[in-house]
Parts: structure tokens; sequence; C-alpha cells
């Protein structure tokens, strides 16, 4: 693991509502991999962030988040001043995207 990046203990959810109702309860970090619920989905989670101040770790891995889902969630970090880390790997990110973060 890259140093300066804490191990953190995610808590794994198999549903995209699931994975929200973390996020919205305070759970520190979530895991809604495997989840292929897409841009509409990464929306819906922007907006979940947006207005969290507990979340540090979220990942959105394997999820079918292309370049519209993917701006979604760079301005949802705008506002929020405590993730620490977000991981989207293996998604359909390319460079609109990857420029928004």
């Amino acid at each position: 693991m890259p140093s300066g990046l804490e191990q953190r203990e995610y808590e794994h959810v198999d549903t995209l509502e699931r994975g929200i109702f973390c996020i919205q309860c305070g759970t520190e970090a979530v895991d809604i991999s495997n989840v292929p619920f897409g841009n509409k989905g990464a929306e819906m989670i922007a907006k979940a962030i947006s207005r969290n101040n507990t979340l540090v770790g979220l990942r959105l891995c394997r999820n079918n988040i292309a370049d519209e889902g993917a701006v979604a969630l760079a301005k949802a970090l705008r506002s929020n001043l405590t993730l620490k880390e977000l991981i989207v790997s293996n998604n359909y990110i390319r460079l609109e995207g990857a420029r928004a973060f």
C-alpha cells in the first residue's frame, strides 16, 4: 500500500440504496463496488457526499461510471471536506472525467 494512505475498515454493501444509507448515517468508509449503477447512481452518491461530513473513504470500483458520473462526483467533492480516499478504478472514466477530479 502506498505510504500516506491509512488502512481503513470499509463497510461493504451490495446495493446502491444501502450504500447511500450508510453514507447518510455517518459510516466512515463505504465500499459500493461491483454494483452496476452507472452515471445515475454516481449522481445520487454525489448528492449524498456533498452533504456529508463524516465519510473519509469511498470505494466505487466496477460500477459502470463514465465521464458524466465522474464529473458529478468531482463537483460534490468541492463541498465535502472530510473525504480523504475515493477509489473509482475499473470504470469507464476517460479524459473529461479525470480532468474534473
